[in-house]
């Protein structure tokens, strides 16, 4: 194998639908095609591996990593990625989500795998979760942050909230902020009447989108009563959520309390979502915690005016007139805001033109991968 070279693991928790995860294919297909020998282990899902194997990149199952805490099951977990380590005996190990970063690291420090680089997508610790969960993700976190060489945030406020919690790596804590290739993204970006009919819309409707994990972090509930304000006053308007996740039925159940079933569509997961953004008006991002959505930077890339809230990077990611950031777990404020992009539609079209501007010049995705791979390297990053 040529030095330059590396074996060359990436790990992630979950193989289902999803931006850490879309993240994790790109960058083994990127890693693969600059010559490097690629192998991706996770969890429970089937999307990531399907994907894989697509590319001919090696994949590993680890039948016991689920996200949910279990510590039989974690326990499990770490001992199969563990033995799938040792006997892949890669060059370096990157690591993404908080699970994997805590079992995947523990068991590359234990074989002493030479590189060990953990990049995470939003820290677990800042979720609205009850307690003692955020503490007990935070010790964890800090306890095993030592296993790591590098560890990568996306943003700089989850960098200084690593700092804070005491999170140091044996050598850099830094940030790596996501991107978008946007020639790709263009190129299977769909027209709108096609997007419209995948979506079963018609084609007067002025419709809010959103694309997310039916997780908690996403607050989709609690987006419900904003829907329902805004129905209120603009009853012709339609809502879209795209994905799945098990706080499906906390939202059917808020959707049907309000009465928004003739007007709020749950599509479930589709297939690369964001090539049918064209069908959305708008675009919407509850969450109650983030950390670079990529949904968001997607739909920002499209040229959708969005509405998101003022957790992890939407702020800095919305500035300067390229959307409108919201209080998080404010649905008053938040019907509002998405009240006003239905009166302001001039303004929201040039918002939406100011986002995808701001994607082409700050955020190229061939930056993020050569600069995750210079970690990986440990070569001047």
């Amino acid at each position: 194998m040529n030095p330059a070279k590396r074996k060359i693991v990436l790990g992630i928790t979950l193989a289902e639908p999803g931006g850490a995860q879309s993240f994790v294919f790109g960058f083994a297909r990127w890693l693969h095609e600059h010559g490097h020998e690629v192998h991706v282990m996770a969890g429970e899902g089937q999307w990531l591996f399907t994907r894989c194997q697509e590319m001919e990149i090696p994949i590993h199952p680890i039948p016991a990593l689920k996200r949910n805490i279990d510590p039989i099951k974690d326990w499990k977990a770490y001992k199969q990625i563990k033995a799938k380590l040792a006997e892949l005996k890669p060059d370096a190990i990157h690591l993404n989500s908080a699970k994997m970063g805590v079992l995947g690291g523990r068991a590359a420090r234990a074989l002493n795998i030479p590189r060990i680089v953990y990049r995470n997508g939003g820290w677990a610790f800042l979720e609205p979760l009850i307690f003692p969960a955020p503490l007990m993700f935070r010790l964890a976190e800090a306890w095993t942050s030592r296993d790591k060489d590098v560890i990568i945030c996306v943003h700089e406020g989850d960098e200084e909230a690593a700092r804070k919690a005491g999170i140091r790596p044996r050598e850099t804590l830094m940030t790596i902020p996501n991107g978008i290739d946007i020639p790709t993204f263009d190129r299977a970006l769909q027209t709108r009447d096609y997007a419209r009919r995948a979506l079963n819309i018609d084609g007067v409707a002025f419709v809010f989108g959103t694309i997310a994990h039916f997780y908690p972090a996403k607050d989709l509930p609690r987006y419900m009563d904003a829907c329902a304000l805004v129905h209120a006053k603009r009853p012709d308007v339609r809502f879209i959520l795209i994905g799945n996740g098990r706080e499906q039925y906390r939202v059917r159940r808020k959707r049907k309390e309000h009465e928004l079933e003739q007007v709020v569509s749950l599509i479930g997961n589709y297939d690369n979502a964001a090539t049918i953004l064209r069908g959305f008006d708008a675009f919407v991002l509850p969450s109650a915690k983030e950390g670079m959505p990529r949904a968001l930077l997607e739909a920002m890339a499209a040229g959708l005016p969005c509405i998101a809230t003022n957790v992890g990077a939407n702020t800095s990611l919305l500035k300067d007139q390229a959307g409108w950031i919201v209080p998080k777990q404010s649905p008053e404020e938040l019907a509002e805001q998405m009240l006003y992009v239905l009166d302001h539609p001039e303004e929201a079209k040039q918002r939406g033109h100011n986002a995808r501007k701001i994607i082409e010049e700050k955020y190229p995705l061939e930056k993020n991968y050569r600069t995750n791979e210079a970690a990986l390297l440990g070569s001047g990053f």
